[in-house]
This record gives structure tokens, C-alpha cells and sequence, in this order.
């Protein structure tokens, strides 16, 4: 009798420990979803953002008497960085942990990541054109104290920038260490 207690006894706790396993595993799958749809949706904000810019800026850099050229500029800068925002939101909407391994899953989210830390890169030597014809239209309208904001801002948008990039970081951060923990177990 104290036998088939036992063996009852060890079935029940076999699989209670599965049951928790599996609620555990259930657990870190809905952490990495988590972070992987927070990643999505910040980058299709700031890429609809991006698209909204020029639109809101056009009327201030006609006040500001910029020439067309830098508006051009402006507009193509914030178009291309839309596209690249709304891109990154698609290839990390596709990291599908239903459809392919862990593995697979960890390898193509690396790639994500050495791409995120690479396209500030492009994104400055995009910018530089447009800096450029904003001190060339101020030298022609002859505001060279207007040069003063020009720099505020410059440092005011690092500085937002250096912060967004901070967060983006942070959320990478943590979907790698939950992906490698997955893989772990």
C-alpha cells in the first residue's frame, strides 16, 4: 500500500514540475513577445513621426525664409529615416518564435542589433547636407546670431537623440537575454 502511495505521490509531483516548466517556458516566450512588440511599435511611432515632420516644419522654414533646397533637403532626410524606422519595425515584427527555432530566431536579432548600432552612422552623414544649407541660407540672409539656435538646437536633438538611442538599447538589451535564456533551457 505504502508503495502505490509513493509511486502515486511521485506521478502527481512529475507532473506538477512539468506543468511549472512549461508554464515557466510559456512565461519568458510572452517576456521576449513583449519586448519585441514594444520594439515594433516605438519604431513605427517614430517613423510616423518622421513622415509628419516636414509637413509640420514647412511652414516654419518658409517663416525662416530657408531656401527651397534645404527644404528639399529636410524633406528627404526625414523620408529616408521614415522608410528606415518603419523597415526596422517590419524585420522585427518577422522575428516569429512560432516559426523557426530559438537559434535562428537569436542569430537574425543579432543582426538587428549590429544593423541598429550602425545606422546612426548614415544618419549623420545624411544630416550633414542639411546643416550645411541651413549655414549657407543663414551667411545669404546675413543672421549669423541665428547660428546661436542653430547650435541649441543641434544640441538639444543629440541630446533626444543619445536618449531615444539609450531606450532602443535598453529594449535590444533585454530580448537578447531573454532569447539566450530561452535557448539555455
Amino acid at each position: 500500500m505504502e508503495l502505490e502511495d509513493l509511486k502515486k505521490g511521485w506521478k502527481e509531483m512529475e507532473s506538477r514540475i512539468d506543468r511549472l516548466e512549461g508554464e515557466l517556458k510559456m512565461e519568458r516566450h510572452k517576456r521576449t513577445l513583449s519586448i519585441s512588440e514594444r520594439l515594433v511599435r516605438k519604431y513605427r511611432i517614430l517613423g510616423i513621426i518622421c513622415i509628419l515632420a516636414p509637413c509640420l516644419f514647412r511652414p516654419m522654414m518658409g517663416m525662416a525664409q530657408f531656401s527651397d533646397r534645404t527644404a528639399c533637403l529636410f524633406t528627404i532626410f526625414f523620408i529616408i529615416v521614415a522608410i528606415d524606422y518603419i523597415w526596422q519595425s517590419v524585420r522585427i515584427g518577422q522575428l516569429d518564435l512560432g516559426k523557426q527555432s530559438l537559434k535562428e530566431t537569436l542569430i537574425k536579432f543579432h543582426r538587428e542589433e549590429k544593423l541598429f548600432n550602425l545606422l546612426p552612422l548614415y544618419r549623420i552623414v545624411l544630416a550633414i547636407p542639411i546643416l550645411l544649407s541651413i549655414v549657407k541660407d543663414l551667411e545669404n540672409l546675413g543672421v549669423t546670431h541665428a547660428m546661436y539656435c542653430i547650435w541649441g538646437g543641434l544640441l538639444i536633438g543629440v541630446t533626444f537623440g543619445l536618449n531615444l538611442r539609450r531606450r532602443f538599447k535598453r529594449d535590444y538589451t533585454k530580448m537578447r537575454e531573454a532569447l539566450e535564456e530561452e535557448i539555455s533551457e
